[in-house]
């Protein structure tokens, strides 16, 4: 039962959703990214 409750809801999920969720994961990696990348710039320049 519970198995067939997620694929349903697998089916129900509108995949500008998933769409959203993808989009906002990468911005969100991206960011992490840039103030890693800062940080380290910094970090360098400090030494």
């Amino acid at each position: 039962l519970r198995r067939n409750s997620k694929s349903q809801f697998k089916m129900n999920t509108p995949k500008k959703l998933v769409h959203y969720h993808l989009l906002n994961y990468t911005t969100t990696i991206i960011q992490v990214s840039i103030i890693l990348s800062k940080i380290q710039s910094c970090y360098f320049d400090s030494h």
